[in-house]
């Protein structure tokens, strides 16, 4: 493979920005109710990041599952493979939940549950962080900026204390990010986005 090159050495007319924007509204679960304005978020984000020279974005909505979560994303990623950008956007507007220094995306068909589940109902930030890494090891690049935006509450689960050191702060653990990377969230924890 070689050693990791920069992006200008690799793509220099390649796209600035692509961007996967998912939008989670159709939630039917008792704590997780109804989102209207999701979708019309995330199809906000993708229209305006199209406005963009040399960029494009791709819509995902109402993802049932974890699963389909990650394969929207893997399949987001596979795409950018053949020209890599200059900056990665991965932009989430729905239901959130947080525990300790963990960000969870819920995906609509998710039920409430205690925090053991989240792990394996949700998508969290940290695993969002850790594909992006896996992705520049893959394409051999270091440099792409790696940005993580979400639109979602920041909500406990069952009153669950916070743990970490900076409670405010939610920045991915040093061997799960790339070198290059942006987060930016709607709330405060414990707090509704609007």
């Amino acid at each position: 493979m070689g050693r990791p090159k920069k992006w200008d050495e690799i793509n220099p007319l390649g796209p600035m920005l692509r961007a996967l924007c998912l939008g989670n509204a159709a939630y039917c679960d008792e704590h997780f109710h109804h989102l209207p304005n999701c979708i019309n978020d995330a199809t906000s984000v993708k229209e305006i990041v199209n406005t963009v020279p040399s960029s494009e974005a791709e819509l995902k909505t109402n993802l049932k599952d974890k699963k389909a979560m990650q394969t929207a994303f893997a399949e987001f990623l596979g795409r950018a493979s053949a020209r890599p950008p200059r900056v990665l956007l991965f932009y989430f507007s729905g239901h959130g939940v947080q525990t300790g220094d963990q960000l969870y995306l819920v995906p609509t068909g998710a039920s409430h549950s205690d925090c053991e589940k989240l792990e394996e109902q949700c998508l969290s930030h940290g695993e969002i962080f850790c594909t992006f890494k896996d992705w520049l090891r893959k394409v051999n690049i270091t440099d792409v900026m790696c940005a993580v935006v979400i639109d979602a509450c920041r909500s406990q689960v069952d009153g669950s204390e916070c743990t970490d050191p900076f409670p405010e702060a939610l920045e991915p653990r040093g061997n799960g990010r790339p070198e290059v990377w942006v987060m930016c969230v709607a709330t405060a924890r414990s707090k509704a986005a609007y």
